[in-house]
């Protein structure tokens, strides 16, 4: 069974925690990072399939992260805001709280 790497980056350490509890399994791993600088060199060693990036964070934005990743998978903006505008072409916007089950289901899309 191919395993899906899914990156998480919020400034919040406990929402990686609980995005770890909630998404990881066996086909599944979730590698959570409060400092996006450290998911930038992550990318450099792990092949993601799906990324969940905060829009607010002290270092950069999750619009700057995600023009930096210049990724080549899925990236899903999280937010608490009620009308973000990101510049990058994210392939979703999800609100803060989360919603569990879009998640579970946006997750299971690329495995």
């Amino acid at each position: 069974m191919r395993q899906i790497h899914v990156l998480f980056v919020d400034d919040e350490k406990e929402l990686g925690g609980i995005f770890e509890d909630s998404f990881a399994s066996e086909s599944v791993v979730v590698h959570s990072f409060v400092d996006p600088l450290q998911a930038i060199k992550a990318c450099q060693d792990i092949h993601f399939d799906i990324g969940f990036l905060d829009f607010r964070m002290p270092q950069m934005t999750g619009d700057e992260l995600a023009h930096t990743l210049s990724a080549s998978f899925p990236i899903y903006l999280v937010t608490g805001e009620s009308e973000p505008h990101p510049a990058y072409a994210f392939s979703g916007i999800l609100p803060k709280p989360f919603d569990y089950n879009r998640i579970e289901l946006i997750i299971s899309e690329v495995a």
